[in-house]
């Protein structure tokens, strides 16, 4: 009997699921995925292991979770830095260094 060839994670793979990455570069079986932090092989099935990943309870929950929670970005407005800002700053910081 030939012995069975191995999957790889491939360009294509990474296009189609942009969710799941490599956990090493020198490694084309292992994978990682961002949702869930869940690792595992894609040696042996390639595009199934990936869709029956999708399918488990743990990737699941963390899905859901992450469309139901707010991102940290959006809680805070852009850093825009100008005259006015700057001459801020710089107040805050001498009332700091006086009150030492």
């Amino acid at each position: 009997m030939a012995p069975k060839r191995l999957c790889s994670f491939t360009d294509k793979l990474q296009n189609e699921f942009p969710f799941i990455k490599k956990v090493k570069t020198d490694n084309n079986f292992d994978v990682q995925c961002t949702v869930c932090l869940s690792t595992f092989s894609v040696s042996h099935g390639g595009k199934t292991d990936i869709t029956y990943h999708m399918k488990s309870n743990k990737h699941k929950i963390a899905q859901k979770a992450a469309l139901t929670s707010s991102k940290v970005n959006n809680f805070f407005t852009p850093l825009k830095v100008n005259d006015e800002s700057l001459k801020l700053a710089a107040k805050e910081i001498t009332l700091a260094f006086h009150t030492v």
